[in-house]
């Protein structure tokens, strides 16, 4: 992956973002992954894979997250031994996602604040988040 373009509602590139040299190196992006926007366009936030493993789980980890537009930088915000994925941005400052910690539990919805890094268990036994702004 090189970059993220972004689009304007009839279909014409407004902006793109070279990622060639902080994802797809250390991170595994797929088909899967989704790639989204705060409303600020501070950070893009994402799931992709990872060089972890989970028993049961063929293939790597699946993880959330921030590209930092402003400072060009990646940081992980779901935690290490937990498989992540189908983020949502809920604001600026939060995001929702499902997640589990072992094969064998059912998948659980999660929120993580982006400034305090606080993880809350916020529906269990659920997946598929989706967000609405009503």
């Amino acid at each position: 992956m090189q970059k993220i373009y972004k689009f304007d509602l009839s279909g014409n590139v407004v902006d793109s973002i070279d990622i060639s040299g902080e994802i797809g190196v250390n991170y595994y992006p797929s088909s899967a992954s989704k790639f989204l926007f705060t409303s600020n366009n501070r950070y893009i936030v994402f799931n992709c894979g990872t060089d972890e493993t989970m028993e049961g789980i063929d293939g790597p980890v699946e993880a959330i997250f921030i590209f930092d537009t402003k400072n060009q930088a990646v940081n992980r915000i779901s935690p290490k031994g937990m498989f992540a994925f189908e983020p949502n941005i809920e604001s600026d400052d939060s995001i929702i996602f499902c997640g589990l910690k072992e094969v064998t539990e059912l998948n659980n919805i999660y929120r993580i604040d982006l400034t305090t890094q606080k993880l809350e268990l916020i529906i269990k036994d659920a997946t598929r988040p989706t967000m609405s702004k009503k």
